[in-house]
């Protein structure tokens, strides 16, 4: 079971050992300060541990497990003593981390007579516990009675408890009863402290608890030790088995029936006593809003993933630093993994509406549902607009269903990139450029009308194995002849009807139609849940301890100087600092185990790639984690530069990877100053003063002395590739000079070390560091927008095709005008 969190904060360890000197001085006062207090009501539960309880009912038996086990639930339980066949009852509300118990007592057990006793008792109990990253915590309740016997009227108690989990194998916990000095019957009520350890001597499946309670004035070796065995079984099954020294003993077995997300909770306990009349059955009935990960179920359920423009691959922005589940690349990614495992989901609908995936991105998406299906699981397709990389999704689907609203059309793959020098002529604007590497092309579209032939080589050598890569998965999947295939993009459209025919898809249904088809081939108890729902359902852990962590840092868009920055029209930014502030949170939180780099950028600003490359290189050898790229749709110049530190990587087969290249230049805008009437006078106080004047062209010695920088910062870049990734001298012509490879041809030529998604690169540091089980993963950096530009964007959105929009974010990189020299790929792919 996987958590997904916000940023862990790096002094979590500080605060632990503050609340352990603080439990420890409260303990102490409480010995000191009341050693001739008082006892309290018997709760009607089996004796159970005060540092291990896995009932909706444990916040009775310390508070602190109201925060712990604070999933909203309502329980009901039935509690008689054999001696007497009067009925006892006790109802708990659990809501937010609150805990609201009401208990009837008809009789109870009085330990002074040893006898069970007539009572007419009400008590009522309200706990709130809280519990700090699954390692220390402490809980407060308070009790209060009425009764028609005075014996039991007007009982007043706080109690506190304490709870420490240090280890995966160890819990520590600490309670006291009737901290005030209540009286019952105008007699004190003796004080109880309880002290207790539990251990897991083999993973989840045996907890052995010791307990001592101890009352106030007591000597400890008089204390009442109670040892307990938990032991968890298949499907969830718990035994618990306890004894004490008075020769009480207590058995009893408690089952999870699920019902979706819900579950249903059975448990029968009984107890018996050789030395007292403390005989006792009870059985409960519980409703939680929590599943157990391998209950019994009574129902289940079919996962449903809308496929939407907004699907993004990282967090959407924020207000004011707030986030919810945002349905993000990776939580659709982990979602299906852990759907896969999850015995309540039978398949996966994918509702396929527009993506804005990648085409690298949507191959993870594939291998993710591919993995989903050879668990005998099956994986719907519905389509309800049509185009190539919607397409390419749906065919990993067993069955699609397609809307008869339109036409069928898949056409292949193509590139579309945009040339500006005919408007800048016409404006008076000159784009200077310097680059080394020949098909190091970022420049053409502003100096060029049209591709070059060594831009149109390189393009086209990377579309042909992309476009086999489209084909082939196609081929394999819908099991379609390549003939086909190609008929069908030389036609262009076909009818539904045709595509059916021919084996593009499988029915034509309408959405909601095809759902029911999809219910109807299981039974009716099956249920729909959405992605958002199924993210966020609560799951019942049985760890101890603070839960390792990987944490995956983003590098998405391009690569700037300073802060991120945010784009209207495209992807945005990444600046040095803030990579600086994710990587420093990373490194020095102790829980992240691990981290990833997930890099999805073109690239950007040589100086920001070089200080980010630094500042990894640092805290790698300070504090030795373990580090693992992973490549989105793009890792290139910038993007790539960054990722040459000798640690793994892992990308797509389609993840557009190297451009290992420079370029530099600048804008002029001398004629266009001339058409408008402006003039400029330049005083400098050395030859290259005014190199970058936007009032002039560049000379041929201002040619030659960026040229000279440009060799030199390319002759840095080419030695990183060369030593960090172990390629030889003479071999960096073949993966240099601005060329650009899909993931495959990148694998094969050493510049990714394996083929896989994000899902690969997680698994893979799970094995680094020896994580089994659960762990959370730590999203960096925090993407947040401010109330004015959120304001900003509310009032001045864009609506943009996606043509216009590529012109646009293509004019918005002249933004780099600012920078020297850049690490930046050369133009933009588009799957359409």
């Amino acid at each position: 079971m996987i958590l997904s969190l916000l940023e862990l904060k790096s002094y979590n360890k500080l605060i632990v050992k503050i609340y352990m000197f603080l439990f420890f001085i409260i303990t102490a006062c409480i010995n000191i300060s009341f050693a001739e207090s008082s006892t309290t009501f018997d709760m009607p539960l089996p004796d159970s541990s005060v540092s291990h309880v896995e009932t909706p009912f444990a916040h009775l038996i310390n508070p602190v497990f109201s925060d712990l086990y604070n999933r909203n639930s309502f329980s009901y339980r039935f509690f008689n003593y054999n001696e007497e066949k009067k009925d006892n009852h006790l109802f708990t509300l659990n809501l937010y981390g609150f805990a609201f118990s009401y208990i009837w007592y008809n009789n109870i057990y009085d330990y002074e007579s040893g006898n069970v006793e007539n009572s007419k008792t009400k008590l009522f109990n309200v706990s709130k516990g809280f519990f700090f990253d699954n390692i220390f915590g402490f809980g407060i309740d308070y009790s209060f009675s009425q009764s028609r016997y005075s014996r039991y009227n007007n009982y007043k108690s706080f109690s506190l408890g304490f709870l420490y989990r240090p280890a995966r194998f160890l819990s520590l916990g600490y309670v006291v009863r009737n901290l005030n000095k209540t009286k019952l019957n105008n007699e004190a009520v003796k004080r109880k402290q309880v002290y207790s350890f539990s251990v897991k001597p083999y993973k989840d499946y045996i907890t052995l608890s010791l307990d001592a309670q101890r009352l106030s004035g007591e000597k400890f070796k008089k204390s009442n030790f109670l040892f307990s065995v938990n032991l968890h079984l298949i499907h969830d099954i718990s035994i618990l088995g306890s004894w004490d020294n008075d020769r009480n003993v207590t058995f009893g077995i408690s089952i999870p029936l699920g019902t979706g997300k819900s579950s249903i909770i059975l448990d029968c306990y009984a107890a018996g006593s050789s030395k007292s009349k403390r005989d006792f059955s009870t059985f409960g009935l519980s409703y939680l809003n929590e599943r157990f990960p391998s209950q019994f179920l009574l129902s289940k359920r079919i996962l449903l993933i809308n496929i939407k423009e907004d699907t993004n691959e990282i967090e959407a922005d924020s207000l004011f630093g707030y986030k919810g589940i945002s349905m993000t690349l990776c939580n659709i990614l982990m979602a299906i993994e852990e759907a896969g495992q999850d015995d309540t989901i039978v398949g996966v609908i994918l509702q396929i509406d527009r993506s804005r995936f990648g085409f690298a991105e949507i191959q993870e998406l594939k291998d993710s549902l591919k993995r989903f299906k050879k668990r005998g699981k099956y994986v719907y397709s519905i389509l309800t607009g049509y185009g190539n990389q919607e397409y390419y999704l749906a065919a990993s689907a067993n069955k699609i269903y397609y809307a008869p609203c339109s036409t069928f059309s898949i056409t292949g793959i193509s590139a579309e990139v945009y040339f500006f020098k005919g408007i800048f002529d016409k404006a008076g604007i000159k784009y200077e450029s310097v680059k080394l590497g020949k098909y190091k092309s970022f420049n053409e579209p502003f100096t060029r009308e049209s591709m070059s032939d060594e831009y149109r080589e390189n393009i086209t050598t990377l579309l042909t194995d992309i476009n086999e890569q489209y084909v082939n998965d196609i081929m394999e999947e819908r099991k379609i002849s390549r003939k086909s295939i190609e008929e069908m993009f030389s036609k262009g459209v076909l009818s539904p009807e045709q595509a059916v025919k021919v084996g593009f898809i499988d029915e034509i249904e309408y959405p909601e139609e095809a759902k029911k088809k999809i219910i109807e081939k299981y039974s009716s108890n099956l249920s729909i849940v959405k992605i958002k729902d199924y993210f966020d359902e609560n799951v019942r852990s049985f760890t101890w301890g603070a839960l390792p962590s990987i944490a995956i840092i983003y590098v998405s868009g391009a690569i700037v100087r300073g802060k991120s920055k945010y784009s209207r029209f495209n992807s945005g930014s990444i600046g040095d600092e803030t990579y600086k502030k994710a990587i420093k949170q990373a490194f020095r939180n102790d829980s992240i185990k691990a981290v990833i780099i997930r890099i999805n950028s073109g690239g950007g600003s040589a100086i920001a790639s070089e200080l980010m490359w630094h500042y990894l290189h640092q805290m790698k050898n300070k504090y030795k984690k373990p580090v693992i790229f992973s490549f989105g749709n793009i890792a290139a110049s910038g993007g790539y530069y960054i990722a040459c530190t000798g640690d793994k990587i892992f990308g797509s087969k389609g993840s557009i990877t190297g451009s290992i290249g420079v370029i530099s230049g600048k804008l002029s805008l001398k004629r266009l100053y001339k058409k408008i009437g402006i003039n400029s006078d330049t005083i400098k106080m050395s030859k290259f003063a005014d190199i970058f004047s936007l009032s002039k062209d560049l000379n041929e010695s201002e040619r030659e002395v960026l040229q000279m920088s440009v060799n030199y910062i390319y002759e840095r870049f080419t030695e990183k590739v060369s030593k960090w990734r172990k390629i030889w001298k003479e071999k960096i012509p073949e993966v240099a000079e601005g060329r650009v490879f899909s993931g495959s041809q990148a694998n094969k030529k050493g510049l990714i070390d394996n083929i896989g998604s994000l899902i690969a690169a997680i698994e893979f540091a799970k094995a680094l560091v020896k994580i089994q089980g659960e762990f959370q993963l730590v999203h960096l950096p925090e993407k947040r927008v401010s109330i004015v530009d959120m304001m900003g964007l509310f009032t001045n959105k864009v609506t943009i095709s996606d043509e216009l929009l590529s012109v646009v974010s293509t004019i918005e990189d002249l933004q780099f005008g600012g920078e020297s020299f850049l690490y930046y790929f050369p133009y933009k792919i588009v799957i359409k």
